[in-house]
């Protein structure tokens, strides 16, 4: 082939296709590295363990153009090509930035329709490549004869490699099973089949279970029939039984006529030689057993050999290891072949079916008949029966049938069948082997002995074979397994193995939830304990190991699942145990901290009063659990601005806590750290920074320097030492608090994105907004992964992004950003909510720097109404709201209505705050300047705007 040299520009370009497509990729991209282009392929340039989200986005900011390869696939909403091609058309200089080439007749997305797109479908090798050079090249002419292209490719690939136009050759012999048209997703797996694959380097396709179905041969199929025009020859070997295999190669070598009919003793050698030859053929092993089984036949040539394997034993062959499936990709199996089942009743029978796929499969084929009600509670009380049905004709047995001969092979081995049937109560998560040694007393038999031995465990283990899976983080067992298991098994003996393992998992109590350094074994725990249902148990024991559970889910940053826990744990054991026990008020105390994580600020003050009444009549005014709801209702109070009543009661719950637990227990230094927050919020900033300097001296010696309560205050010195305006502090502070919760929390946890936050706030008030601006953009990307839209943080970050482009000077930017914020937050939170208040001032704000003061006045009078009733005449929040109403007003030629508000405002400062604070001086020169009826624009202070 050759092409127009002078119209290429050497630019990079980045090739865009969905998984399916991946053989055109391929092929386009050696085209254009041929060509003289610079390439990015994710096959090529991105190395195992990569994270695709990070490459994608530094390949499309790095690309001059981006080659997008449309097809049905490629517009499927759930692929990353939506978020690829939406990047390039969001972007400002997106205007001849992708270059849409089509391989079918599928129709693009509204916003792609004018696009022209030359069509690579049908065409022979030459004709797509030339149009696929005219597509990428420029219209421009050169002046001068352009240069050799040559010497600009940036590597070269040997000629074997070379991949085909898909479609344009088949294989001259094809030894293949029909391919299943209803396959639903595995594209990254068959990419990296793709990916390993190399003359010399068999590939061997395992699953990370032990039980069958869970779709390697499917993987393999799959495979084969998408690149079958990168290989001359095909051949399918059932490698099931070993001894077969030799008669099948033979059968092989007939079929290419290297032997005549009764010649079969030299086909093997005659094959040997035939491989060796420069041709491409793929060999498929499929289900063979054991390395050594396969070992002798894997012959050697330029072409590939894919094996798949339930065993995992291969130590000299390249792997790929097959998870279960997705919940995403399961629920999308379902609904492909029951349109009308919902996504939640999709979810509910993925999730009792474990996402194994040959289970999907005949769930599909039952429930085109079957009510789902009817199959779900089937799975409970008929499994067996239910499990076999729908088996696709291409599988020998269900896995019913399979699980059942493995079942009934431990009639005799009594200690192996009681082991399996304790594991299916817990989790399908892996069970640590010290967990299941870790009862403090003695197991009924024939546990006990097999549980006070870890070796005679791992003994008693190994014999379940494939029953289960066995790794270093422990035992598991499939839902499936455990679902057929138990349905064998009476309520009364199903109860009685889930009060062993509650004892079990109730031993293992990992400790202190708020250190970072349990959070590893806490993790491990979880999923056992919800397994083992502790909302309806009477295991006090396990109650306990809950309500620990609680807190550490909130430490550790899940908040959600924090939340979703202590409500379902409340609700529980208030019914079940009365609203008034010791357990019922510990989940209300933690449900309403997740609500105030969350935002919900009055659902947790309501909660906080319910508990500390009923723990102040049950338990005492002194008792620590009482003391703890004491704190609690501090911090509730200054959060809706009531700092006096909040510094009053924490005063008084610090007094009694040094009393009662210690100077040094933890939840005393807690309360010194509030105390320090609130003396900052009413504006002795120098109490502030004291009281924290002192606070982490103590909790340096006490605690650690690595536990989070330690970052914490860390953290809130940096804030107050640059509200002192000592910038450089606050940014040194928080670099250096970054550094050690990037190592001790990890990157995603919420702390770390809350510092993140702040280092960005203080640089750009340093003057830096153009740093703020993208540290806050880098973040609020980080959060919508990790987070969701609608939380907290994430919106808090929204608002300071639209601050920061208006402190830039792109005041639109800022009230277009705030007026969508305020659209949310009315949504998620209630007209009455701070935050969405805050919200509101902040649009008045910035309407009145661009220069529309009527917009402004008008919506600081309708927020000061709603504040007034709200929050009350002495919150800051109102008193900002007057100030900043009163210099707007001023600024209107209403002088008398903006004296009104600035001497409201004084007044209510000088009761509050004295006439010596900084605030009350302030507001007292505005209205000496008011008074004074100054000229040109009274007030040097901008309104004021909340970060928060």
């Amino acid at each position: 082939m050759t092409t127009d040299a002078g119209a290429l520009t050497a630019k990079k370009l980045f090739i865009s296709y969905a998984g399916p497509d991946r053989a055109w990729a391929e092929w386009v991209a050696w085209q254009l590295e041929q060509a003289g282009y610079t390439v990015e392929l994710d096959l090529w340039d991105w190395a195992a363990g990569d994270n695709a989200v990070v490459r994608m986005s530094q390949a499309l900011q790095q690309a001059d153009r981006v080659v997008a390869l449309f097809s049905a696939a490629y517009f499927e909403h759930q692929r990353f090509t939506t978020d690829e091609w939406t990047g390039v058309m969001s972007g400002r200089d997106r205007h001849g930035r992708l270059i849409p080439l089509r391989l079918d007749d599928a129709a693009p997305p509204p916003l792609l329709r004018p696009l022209i797109a030359p069509s690579l479908a049908g065409l022979s090798a030459e004709d797509a490549h030339r149009v696929l050079i005219n597509a990428v090249r420029t219209t421009q002419r050169p002046a001068t004869e352009p240069a050799f292209p040559g010497p600009q490719v940036p590597r070269q690939r040997s000629t074997n490699e070379a991949p085909r136009l898909p479609g344009a050759h088949q294989p001259t012999l094809w030894q293949v099973p029909h391919r299943n048209a209803d396959f639903i997703g595995r594209d990254r797996d068959i990419d990296d089949v793709r990916r390993r694959l190399r003359p010399g380097q068999p590939v061997v396709i395992q699953s990370s279970v032990p039980l069958g179905g869970v779709g390697k041969t499917q993987v393999a199929m799959q495979y084969v029939h998408r690149f079958a025009a990168q290989y001359d020859l095909v051949a399918w070997i059932n490698a099931e039984d070993p001894q077969l295999v030799p008669a099948r190669l033979t059968a092989l070598a007939t079929d290419l006529g290297l032997v005549a009919e009764h010649g079969e003793a030299g086909a093997l050698p005659a094959l040997r030689r035939y491989l060796q030859q420069p041709k491409r053929w793929l060999l498929v092993f499929d289900n063979a057993e054991t390395a050594e089984a396969v070992q002798p036949w894997v012959p050697v040539g330029i072409g590939h050999v894919l094996i798949t394997s339930r065993r995992g034993n291969w130590p000299e062959f390249t792997r790929v290891t097959l998870e279960l499936l997705t919940r995403r990709e399961s629920v999308t199996l379902l609904r492909h072949r029951v349109p009308e089942l919902s996504v939640d009743n999709a979810d509910v029978v993925a999730d009792k079916l474990g996402d194994l796929p040959l289970a999907l499969v005949q769930a599909a084929t039952v429930l085109s008949t079957m009510p789902v009600e009817l199959y779900v509670q089937m799975l409970d009380t008929d499994a067996d029966e239910v499990l076999n049905a729908g088996l696709p004709p291409s599988y020998p047995r269900s896995l019913a049938a399979a699980l059942r001969v493995s079942i009934t092979e431990l009639a005799d081995d009594d200690e192996a069948l009681h082991l399996l049937r304790l594991c299916c109560v817990m989790a399908p998560e892996p069970i640590p082997i010290a967990m299941l040694t870790a009862a403090p007393s003695p197991v009924p038999e024939p546990l006990g002995p097999i549980l006070a031995s870890p070796i005679r465990l791992y003994r008693t283990a190994s014999r379940l074979g494939d029953l289960i899976g066995m790794s270093q983080r422990g035992i598991q067992v499939h839902r499936l397994v455990q679902t057929l298991v138990l349905s064998q098994l009476d309520a009364h003996k199903q109860d009685d193995l889930r009060r062993q393992a509650g004892s079990l998992v109730a031993a293992c109590n990992p400790g202190e939830p708020a250190s970072a350094v349990t959070w590893p074994a806490w993790s491990q725990l979880m999923p056992h304990l919800l397994a083992l249902d502790p909302g309806n148990t009477d295991d006090r024991g396990l109650r306990d190991v809950a309500s620990d559970a609680m807190l550490y889910l909130l430490y550790s940053g899940n908040t959600g699942a924090g939340f979703r826990f202590a409500e379902r744990l409340y609700d529980q054991w208030r019914q079940n145990l009365g609203p008034d026990d010791p357990h019922t008020l510990t989940a209300a105390a933690e449900l309403a901290h997740a609500h105030h994580k969350q935002g919900r600020d009055r659902e947790a003050l309501n909660l906080v009063e319910d508990t500390l009444a009923r723990r102040q009549r049950t338990l005492g005014p002194n008792d620590p659990a009482t003391l703890r709801s004491a704190n609690d209702h501090a911090i509730l109070l200054a959060a809706f601005g009531d700092l006096s009543r909040s510094i009053n009661r924490v005063n008084d719950v610090l007094l009694r806590r040094v009393a009662v637990i210690g100077p040094d227990h933890r939840d005393t230094l807690s309360t010194r750290g509030n105390l320090a927050a609130w003396r900052g919020e009413a504006g002795d900033l120098h109490a502030a920074i004291t009281g924290y300097e002192q606070l982490l001296t103590d909790q340096l010696r006490v605690l650690g320097p690595d536990h989070p309560d330690t970052l914490t205050t860390r953290g809130n010195l940096a804030r107050w030492r640059g509200e002192t305006g000592d910038h450089h502090a606050a940014i040194t502070g928080y670099e250096q608090l970054l550094t050690d919760q990037l190592r001790v929390l990890g990157p995603d946890h919420p702390d770390t994105l809350t510092t993140r936050g702040n280092l960005a706030r203080w640089r750009g008030e340093t003057g830096d907004h153009h740093a703020a601006i993208t540290s806050y953009e880098q973040l609020l990307t980080d959060q919508l992964r990790i987070l969701d839209p609608d939380h907290p943080s994430t919106l808090t970050t929204r608002n300071n992004l639209a601050h920061w482009r208006g402190e830039a000077g792109d005041h639109h930017a800022a009230i277009t950003s705030y007026e969508e914020l305020l659209t949310d937050r009315l949504r998620i939170l209630d007209p009455d909510h701070p935050d969405t208040l805050t919200t509101r001032n902040n649009l008045a704000a910035w309407r009145g720097e661009a220069g529309d003061h009527h917009a402004a006045i008008t919506g600081y009078e309708q927020l000061l109404t709603d504040q007034l009733r709200v929050l009350g005449p002495d919150h800051p929040d109102t008193l900002t709201t007057r100030g900043n109403l009163a210099r707007l007003l001023l600024v209107r030629g209403a002088v008398g209505a903006a004296r009104a508000q600035a001497t409201a405002k004084l007044e209510a400062e000088r009761r509050l705050f004295g006439s010596g604070d900084k605030r009350t001086r302030r507001t007292q020169e505005l209205v000496n300047g008011i008074r004074a009826q100054m000229g040109g624009r009274p007030g040097a202070r901008r309104n004021t705007r909340k970060k928060r």
